[in-house]
């Protein structure tokens, strides 16, 4: 029973984000319990704090899953993740935390929204292989200040 459950719980949030009102939705035992139409990573990484353990076993969807989103994922024990643009590294941390992943395209890395580098939030988890270190790190990183 424990398998259908992040399934459904997936689609569920896959058919959410397709609607187009969120950026992401996280769902767990059939019920929605955070979504945000917010751009970036930060909403998500607030989200998961907020949520603390009651995050365990959720199931998320986001448009945009790079590899920081997958560390994030990995801290808090989410259960599945759709990214509908994953980043090549997201789908190596996933799959090293075994963690299942359904995706659309995916690309060698997540770019800032200029599109001229890489997103500064990918930036700053470039050397952090430990997902607790990694939520540390975007919990309290600003990517203004690190633009200079």
């Amino acid at each position: 029973m424990t398998e259908e459950i992040p399934r459904s719980d997936l689609a569920l949030a896959r058919s959410l984000l397709a609607s187009g009102d969120w950026r992401f939705v996280l769902v767990k035992e059939a019920q929605v319990i955070h979504t945000s139409a917010a751009p970036g990573v930060r909403p998500l990484a607030y989200a998961l704090q907020a949520l603390g353990p009651r995050a365990a076993g959720a199931s998320l969807a986001d448009q945009i899953v790079g590899r920081a989103v997958a560390l994030l994922a990995a801290h808090a024990r989410l259960a599945a993740v759709y990214g509908q643009r994953v980043s090549q590294g997201a789908v190596a941390e996933l799959a090293r935390w075994h963690i299942p992943l359904e995706h659309g395209e995916v690309v060698e890395y997540i770019l800032n929204r200029a599109g001229d580098g890489l997103c500064p939030f990918e930036r700053r988890v470039s050397t952090i292989g430990d997902p607790a270190e990694a939520a540390a790190a975007l919990a309290v990183f600003d990517p203004r200040a690190a633009m200079g």
